[in-house]
């Protein structure tokens, strides 16, 4: 009994000792090794961590900031009836293009043009009497008097005529501007007045085009910071449609509204834009992107490289002379062209870890090498 028992404890003996073995050959085997206490120690073999690193360079950086705004036509105007009578044509497809002046609607006419020529009768016979009164007065033959009271006869007929003439001219009802009319609210065999509240229709001018947008107090005091003196009148603009794309045409701010909305803290610019295809239409919800101006010494950064701690502060690693790297923490409020812009906490000529930089931490060694131009457009692929 006492020989197997031995026996068994020999052959643990020798597990345990196989095992031991094991897992120091396997910690080898990752690159440390166990000192006499049996705690890991780093092996002074391990590999260096490489990192890409971009040089800070001053260059000339445009500003623009992106704002939200929404389209406005440039003109709106409401077609109304200047006469009362039955509607008997509609001479416009609803939602097409109408020029100034095109006929939309026909009124029923006889009554208007009835009276039209009586007051052209009428006009052409006071016509001849003022004309004989006006030839016997010189002969003396008629009183001052005479001639007076013909004269007035005839200039209240013209006036009369003229009237109606104008009724019969407005049983046409013209398109007062240039736009796109919309729908019709009235069909043929309606009765309309001059005066009734409700419009015919509704023509928009589309060419140019307007975009509102909203600019805060900040962004204005900003952008005069930064030599942007015509930000509220003759800035450039640029415009992104709803679905993400840029418009072609550029645009420009063309006034600002002349009172600050203090309970928003904003100020509403107008730009206008060139639409003579009519591919933006008003009411569209779009983007603007404004020109602020120019930092003639700007330093830039790629995106990735700029990090921000959990209270949303912004900060780089930074590949000192001696390879070591150290966090820096810099001030950064805007991205252009998909580059941080620094505003400082860099200088011109330090090295800013673009790529590897989840193998970095605060004062590790590493093998910096600058990132190339295709290296960097193929990270971006």
């Amino acid at each position: 009994m006492n020989r197997e028992l031995l026996f068994v404890a020999s052959i643990l003996v020798a597990a345990l000792s196989f095992g031991c073995d094991r897992v120091q050959e396997g910690l080898r085997g990752l690159g440390a090794t166990t000192d006499s206490t049996n705690e890991t120690v780093e092996d002074e073999d391990s590999p260096v961590p490489r990192v890409d690193y971009c040089v800070v360079q001053n260059e000339r950086v445009p500003l623009t900031r992106e704002i939200p705004g929404r389209t406005v036509a440039s003109q709106v105007a409401q077609v109304r009836p200047r006469v009362e009578g039955i509607v008997q044509k509609r001479l416009f497809e609803e939602g097409s293009f109408v020029e100034e002046g095109d006929v939309l609607y026909e009124i029923e006419s006889n009554v208007y043009r009835a009276n039209y020529e009586k007051a052209e009768a009428n006009l052409d016979e006071l016509a001849r009497r003022r004309d004989r009164a006006a030839l016997l007065k010189d002969k003396l033959a008629t009183s001052q008097e005479e001639y007076e009271s013909s004269l007035y006869a005839f200039k209240q007929a013209k006036a009369e005529f003229d009237l109606a003439a104008l009724d019969l001219n407005y049983c046409q009802i013209k398109a007062p501007i240039s736009g796109i009319i919309g729908f019709s609210t009235i069909t043929v065999g309606a009765l309309v007045a001059s005066g009734q509240e409700q419009e015919l229709a509704t023509i928009q001018c589309v060419d140019p085009i307007y975009v509102d947008v909203n600019v805060s107090a900040a962004a204005l005091a900003e952008a005069k910071l930064q030599g942007a003196n015509d930000y509220l009148k003759g800035a450039k603009v640029e415009l992104l449609l709803e679905d993400g794309s840029k418009y072609p045409e550029s645009g420009t701010i063309r006034r600002a509204d002349n009172a600050f909305q203090e309970d928003v803290g904003t100020i509403a610019l107008r730009a206008e834009f060139p639409n003579p295809d009519g591919i933006v239409l008003p009411g569209a919800f779009v983007r603007a992107i404004v020109e602020e101006g120019v930092r003639e010494d700007g330093k830039t950064i790629p995106q990735r490289a700029l990090f921000r701690d959990p209270k949303g502060a912004p900060y780089v690693w930074v590949v000192r002379e001696d390879s070591i790297v150290e966090r820096r923490s810099i001030v950064s409020e805007r991205v252009v062209d998909g580059k941080a812009l620094v505003d400082s906490g860099l200088e011109k000529g330090e090295r800013v870890v673009v790529e590897g930089s989840q193998y970095v931490s605060e004062g590790v060694a590493v093998n910096a090498v600058e990132l190339s131009e295709e290296n960097d457009s193929n990270s971006e692929i």
